[in-house]
């Protein structure tokens, strides 16, 4: 099984970042939602926010932005709007297999629709309640090999995996071999 972090590895950018921007068109309101998302994000990277002060301050604000775009527009429109216009930054070296996983930190309801038009049926990523606008699971850190764990079993076999981060070390350990991404170079880094 290859395993791919889908932001900054296949996709060309954070499709999270850029579907919330494109949002904004839609629905200038959800700009407030910018400041306090990048906060958290910064705090995180510079060590100065637990993993459990991430998790809550990202479902807080998903929450309220996602409840704030519900009234102007249905969201899965949204979403089809912004993958027909970003499909195209999907990086040019990724050509799908029938047995490779996306593994993110992204949210099921977005990058879901960019598996479907890639052909590829398994995802690991953060999960929203679509009833409530809640996050269900974040899939972040050292929750990403633990989920994929949990859907694969602990047995499973990871062949390859490519990430652009190094906060994935957890899942390059669990691979036999695994790949550094920097825009379209990809360096064996085990």
């Amino acid at each position: 099984m290859r395993v791919f972090d889908f932001d900054g590895t296949i996709y060309d950018g954070e499709s999270l970042f850029d579907l919330y921007l494109f949002s904004a068109k839609y629905n200038p309101k959800v700009l407030r939602y910018i400041a306090p998302v990048l906060r958290y994000a910064i705090k995180y990277k510079l060590g100065r926010a637990t993993f459990d002060q991430m998790e809550y301050g990202v479902g807080k604000l998903c929450h309220g932005y996602l409840s704030e775009l519900a009234e102007s527009l249905e969201f899965e429109e949204l979403v089809n709007a912004f993958w027909d216009q970003n499909m195209k930054r999907i990086k040019p070296w990724y050509k799908p297999r029938e047995d490779d996983a996306i593994l993110t930190a992204s949210f099921d309801i977005t990058v879901g629709e960019a598996c479907r038009r890639l052909g590829v049926q398994h995802l690991v990523s953060s999960t929203i309640d679509d009833n409530t606008l809640n996050v269900n699971y974040l899939n972040f850190n050292t929750n990403k090999p633990k989920r994929f764990r949990e859907l694969y079993g602990d047995n499973v076999r990871v062949d390859e995996f490519y990430t652009d981060s190094r906060f994935d070390q957890p899942m390059i350990d669990m691979a036999r071999r695994a790949y550094m991404v920097k825009g379209n170079k990809i360096h064996q880094v085990k």
